[in-house]
């Protein structure tokens, strides 16, 4: 096989391994809507918080 071959083949294979590092992350996020139990957790776990606040004008 020629190089550039080679050189496509790993560059594929990285950009595919790039790609599906967020569907990773999604599928571990575990929505808490009471603040008490998300702080709660997050001591237990020695994890930040994230607050996601939002209005329609």
């Amino acid at each position: 096989m020629k190089a550039s071959h080679v050189n496509m083949r790993i560059l594929m294979a990285a950009m595919a391994a790039i790609l599906s590092l967020p569907l990773f992350a999604i599928a571990q996020i575990s929505w808490v809507k009471s603040f008490d139990a998300a702080v709660k957790q997050a001591a237990k776990e020695k994890k930040f918080i994230v607050l996601d606040v939002s209005a329609s004008w």
